[in-house]
C-alpha cells in the first residue's frame, strides 16, 4: 500500500515538503533580481482557485499554448501592494487577448476564507479590481520553488506557449519589464 505522501505527490512527497517549508518560510523582497536557474524549465503542475474576482479553476492543462504571467504575492508585503497595480493593469490590458492569461496569486498559510478576506480588503484598501487565485495544496509555488527559486515575494514568472519558465523576477518587477517579456513571446510564437 503507498504511503500518504505518495498519494499526495508522486514523487513521494518531496514536493509537498518543499511546499509546506516554502511556506513557513516565505519572505518578501524590496530589490528585484532577474536572474534565476528555473528560466528554461517547465513549471510542473499548476493548480490555482478563484479566490476574488469571477474566474475559474485553472490547471496547466487549460493554459497550453499561451503566454502566461503568474505573479505571486502577500498581503504582508509591501513591495508586493506597490507591484499589484501594474500587474492589475497587464491583467486589464490583455483580458481580451485569447493568447495571454494573467494570474494573481495571493499566497497565505490561513484558511481559505481567511485569505479570501485578506486579499479582498488589501485590493479595496488599494482600490484595485483584480481577479485573484489562491494556490490551495501548494501546487503551483512549490513547483517553482522544487526548480530551485528563492521562496519569496514578489516573485513573477511569464511562461511560453509550453510552460516552459522564459523570464523570473524575485522582487517587484515593472509593467514596461512584463509588458516587453509577453510582446517578445507573442511575437516568437507568431
Amino acid at each position: 500500500m503507498r504511503s500518504l505522501s505518495a498519494k499526495l505527490a508522486p514523487n513521494g512527497g518531496r514536493l509537498l515538503i518543499v511546499a509546506l517549508l516554502a511556506l513557513a518560510t516565505t519572505g518578501c523582497i524590496e530589490s528585484p533580481s532577474k536572474m534565476h536557474q528555473a528560466v528554461g524549465k517547465r513549471l510542473a503542475q499548476i493548480e490555482l482557485v478563484p479566490l476574488t474576482g469571477e474566474g475559474q479553476t485553472v490547471t496547466g492543462a487549460d493554459l497550453e499554448g499561451k503566454v502566461v504571467l503568474i505573479n505571486f504575492w502577500a498581503t504582508y508585503c509591501p513591495p508586493c501592494k506597490r507591484e499589484l497595480p501594474e500587474i492589475a493593469e497587464l491583467q486589464k490590458e490583455y483580458a481580451d487577448n485569447d493568447r495571454v492569461v494573467v494570474l494573481a496569486v495571493s499566497l497565505g498559510q490561513q484558511s481559505l476564507s481567511d485569505l479570501r478576506d485578506e486579499t479582498a480588503a488589501t485590493l479595496e484598501k488599494l482600490r484595485l479590481t483584480l481577479p485573484t487565485y489562491a494556490d490551495l495544496r501548494d501546487a503551483t509555488w512549490g513547483s517553482y520553488l522544487g526548480l530551485g527559486a528563492q521562496p519569496v515575494v514578489p516573485t513573477t514568472v511569464i511562461l511560453d506557449g509550453k510552460g516552459i519558465i522564459s523570464n523570473a523576477w524575485t522582487g517587484p518587477a515593472t509593467k514596461r519589464e512584463l509588458d516587453e517579456a509577453i510582446q517578445t513571446l507573442l511575437k516568437d510564437q507568431g
